[in-house]
C-alpha cells in the first residue's frame, strides 16, 4: 500500500511539473472586416471606389410601379455597367438587390432615382444609380 502511495505522489508531481509546458488554447485571430463602400453615378459617368471602376451604360429594364400607381408587382431595374477592377474590365447588368460576384469584390445595385411616376418619362440623363462594392476578405485595393 505504502509503495502505491508513493508511486501516485510521483504520479502527481509529474504531472504538476508538466503543467506550465502546455499549450494554452488560442482562438484564432478573426479575418478582418471586408472594405465596403456606396457610389452613387449617373449616366455615362465613372465612379470610382475601392480600387473598383463603375459606369452604367445602357438601361436594360426599369420596370418598377410607378408613384402614383397600384401594382401587383413591384417591378426592378437592370442596368448594363461597365466594370473595372484588378481582374480587368467587364460589362455586367445588374438588377436591384441581385449582388454579382468576382473573384475579388462584390458589387449590387442598391437603388435607382428618380422613381417613376405614371405619364412622365424619365430621361437617360436624370437617373442615378446608387451601387455597394465589398472588397473580398484579403483582398487588396
Amino acid at each position: 500500500m505504502k509503495k502505491e502511495f508513493i508511486i501516485l505522489v510521483v504520479l502527481a508531481g509529474i504531472v504538476l511539473m508538466l503543467i506550465p509546458f502546455t499549450k494554452k488554447a488560442v482562438a484564432p485571430e478573426p479575418l478582418p472586416a471586408a472594405a465596403e463602400s456606396e457610389i452613387s453615378v449617373r449616366f455615362s459617368e465613372e465612379g470610382k471606389t475601392l480600387g473598383v471602376s463603375l459606369t452604367p451604360i445602357e438601361l436594360v429594364e426599369d420596370s418598377r410601379c410607378p408613384l402614383n400607381a397600384v401594382c401587383i408587382q413591384a417591378g426592378t431595374v437592370r442596368v448594363r455597367t461597365r466594370i473595372i477592377s484588378a481582374l480587368g474590365e467587364s460589362a455586367y447588368v445588374l438588377s436591384l438587390g441581385s449582388p454579382i460576384e468576382t473573384s475579388t469584390e462584390t458589387v449590387e445595385l442598391l437603388s435607382v432615382r428618380p422613381s417613376p411616376i405614371a405619364g412622365v418619362a424619365i430621361s437617360d440623363t436624370d437617373y442615378e444609380f446608387s451601387f455597394s462594392v465589398a472588397k473580398k476578405h484579403g483582398m487588396e485595393f
